[in-house]
């Protein structure tokens, strides 16, 4: 009788984040290098698949008795400025003809890093919950640590850009850390609510779209609120986001 072979150990979610990194970056970043068009039918890219992801998952939450019908139109109307202004607003400030390129490389480098040392500090130093009903890994030192990432980040692309006033670049940084968490939970929220694991398939061993862009959506409406309110225009919002007098 032969023994039977052990199981193989599924891929560590370190591998996994860094194997799904390793393929979206380049191409997130080579969008935003193009602009114009190119980003546009990128973003409409990501747009498509986040509605059928979406869908779906209102989908499950209904037919696995968790809703009624009401309520699954109710979540679908949720859906369309879920991912409607998120994606619209990457839109607006890449368009921004002086620094819109600046303006995307400082939110995905912000949102990023963010994501990193909150896995690093949430894995390492541990500690309570952040909010264990809704994500139970997440903790607290996770989310210090994604705040500290995005100051980081947003820091060293201030200075990089030859841009002034670091000390702006630090707020804006460190609320693009915690606004990324929080889309986080958002996610996680509606996962929860609606029974499912992950938004979708389409990276394997690590869900779909949503999943990975959850903490960049809600980081990218306030980037672009940021912008356009400090210079009165919706066109102009990644220089209103960029350019601060000392």
């Amino acid at each position: 009788m032969t023994n039977p072979e052990p199981a193989k150990k599924p891929k560590s979610n370190l591998m996994v984040r860094i194997t799904a990194a390793a393929v979206m970056v380049p191409v997130a970043l080579l969008a935003a290098w193009l602009g114009g068009w190119f980003f546009n039918v990128f973003v409409g890219v990501l747009a498509v698949i986040m509605v059928m992801e979406w869908i779906a998952m209102v989908a499950h939450g209904k037919n696995s008795g968790q809703g009624t019908a009401q309520g699954a139109v109710k979540w679908h109307i949720i859906g369309i400025p879920y991912i409607a202004l998120p994606l619209l607003a990457l839109v607006l400030l890449r368009a921004d003809p002086v620094q819109g390129l600046t303006a995307i490389i400082l939110l995905f480098a912000s949102v990023w890093t963010a994501d990193t040392l909150a896995y690093f500090a949430g894995r390492t130093f541990g500690g309570p919950k952040l909010m264990p009903s809704v994500s139970p890994n997440k903790t607290w030192s996770g989310f210090f640590g994604a705040v500290f990432g995005g100051l980081i980040a947003a820091v060293l692309v201030f200075h990089f850009s030859g841009l002034n006033n670091l000390i702006a670049a630090a707020f804006i940084g460190a609320a693009i850390g915690g606004l990324e968490q929080g889309g986080d939970l958002f996610e996680s929220a509606a996962k929860r609510h609606f029974g499912v694991k992950d938004s979708g398939s389409i990276i394997p061993g690590h869900g779909g779209v949503l999943d990975r862009v959850d903490g960049l959506m809600a980081a990218a409406v306030a980037a672009w609120v940021i912008g356009a309110v400090r210079v009165g225009s919706w066109e102009n919002a990644a220089s209103g986001l960029l350019n601060w007098s000392n």
